[in-house]
């Protein structure tokens, strides 16, 4: 009876350890790249997500800035709790400019009961298209995190962890890293700056990169010749 008793406390046991959910991350950290044509691009450029269950943050790696030192840094953020995203620049002076939107802006996203296993964790297929654009989406719930690389193509209720457009340009995840609790950082800025419409936003952008000279402003620019100036005509 005694050894009876004990196997029937280790079934116990090991029924409760299967059963025990498993923890989720408080916050991922996923590493992207691009693909175009079946070749990964060698421009150096890797986009970077950073995410939690309700809220997340994505930006584009590159050397632009060295290169351009007045282009803005933009980061792509979503609040799921609101369901808004923000486009966010910061200019190297410092100034900061952001542009909301609500998620019904963006295009309609439809399940296709087609699923795939990328990285190890299971995720369905989502279809939509923009601006005449075809695109694939595929996200899990795994991970109990939300977010996308991609946010202009719709915002699933998941992670997303690879987006095809038109067949040809891929953004797929190579890495996906489970923050511990000390390597969490703020997903949300808590500063966003001017708060402007999408086409001021982008107007803002372009401008930036634009720069004046004052050409002949109050110069001289005739040495040693006498100067005529046209006779008053009648």
């Amino acid at each position: 009876m005694s050894k009876l008793f004990i196997i029937l406390i280790l079934n116990v046991f090991v029924i409760q350890g299967f059963a025990a959910p498993k923890k989720m991350p408080e916050s991922v950290r996923i590493s992207y790249q691009t693909i175009v044509n079946g070749k990964p691009r060698t421009d150096g450029s890797q986009i970077s997500l950073l995410c939690s269950s309700s809220a997340s943050r994505s930006w584009v790696e590159n050397d632009s800035k060295k290169l351009l030192p007045s282009i803005a840094k933009e980061t792509s953020c979503i609040d799921f709790a609101t369901k808004t995203t923000f486009q966010i620049a910061q200019f190297s002076g410092g100034k900061t400019i952001n542009t909301p939107m609500a998620f019904s802006k963006y295009p309609e996203l439809t399940e296709t009961g087609e699923t795939e296993v990328i990285l190890g964790y299971a995720c369905k297929h989502l279809k939509t298209s923009l601006r005449s654009n075809s695109i694939d989406i595929w996200y899990t719930t795994d991970l109990g995190v939300k977010g996308t690389p991609a946010m202009a193509y719709g915002v699933p209720d998941g992670l997303v962890l690879k987006v095809i457009r038109n067949g040809n340009y891929e953004i797929s995840a190579t890495e996906i890293k489970l923050l511990k609790q000390k390597e969490a950082e703020p997903i949300l800025p808590l500063e966003m700056g001017e708060t402007l419409d999408l086409p001021l936003y982008r107007h803002r952008i372009t401008e930036n990169l634009i720069t004046t000279v004052n050409v002949f402003t109050n110069e001289q620019i005739s040495f040693g010749n006498e100067i005529q100036n046209p006779a008053d005509s009648d």
